[in-house]
């Protein structure tokens, strides 16, 4: 268990994602893997440090919730997916439960500008492997994927204002 970030006292505060795949990828052997934003920039960048920490696999790249599903359907099945949390046609509470039980085996990680506390534990209820904020070093991103794929359970967020304003509530505006 990996928690990181600003604010982040315990990870007992944290929910727990239940999944533990049967067949854990391996960087050497981590087959397929699927990464999800709907921004070209910022996904084109995931895929480098996905390239970098897992040298053997091959990335499907998804800029929309449909083709996330019909590439996960192809064979090989992915072992991970990397999703942005705003995504088009990503339903948090639906979308991430029904890749979870369509694709028990299969590591989800979700990434976000959004790191408040309460959007962290709905995604990790729902079955998410770990969440990364945006604004994590490409090489900390990198470090959490490998974490994640060897089992581990990572929440890894940056950004010290966004998580003590969550924390203190929103000022009155």
């Amino acid at each position: 268990t990996v928690c990181r970030g600003a604010g982040i006292a315990s990870c007992s505060i944290w929910a727990m994602s239940t999944h533990v795949p049967e067949n854990q990828a391996s960087p050497d052997a981590c087959g397929c893997i699927i990464v999800a934003d709907d921004h070209p920039i910022f996904r084109d960048g995931l895929c480098h440090i996905v390239r970098r920490t897992f040298p053997g696999c091959s990335i499907i790249e998804a800029s929309e919730w449909g083709e996330v599903l019909g590439a996960a359907r192809q064979e090989p099945m992915p072992s991970m997916f990397i999703l942005d949390l705003m995504f088009p046609g990503l339903d948090m509470d639906h979308s991430i439960r029904e890749l979870r039980m369509e694709f028990p085996n299969s590591f989800i990680v979700i990434i976000s500008m959004l790191n408040d506390r309460d959007v962290i534990d709905r995604v990790l209820q729902c079955g998410a492997d770990g969440f990364i904020g945006k604004d994590v070093p490409p090489d900390d991103v990198g470090a959490s994927l490998m974490e994640i794929c060897n089992g581990g359970f990572v929440v890894n967020v940056s950004t010290p204002a966004m998580t003590m304003r969550v924390e203190k509530g929103l000022p009155n505006l």
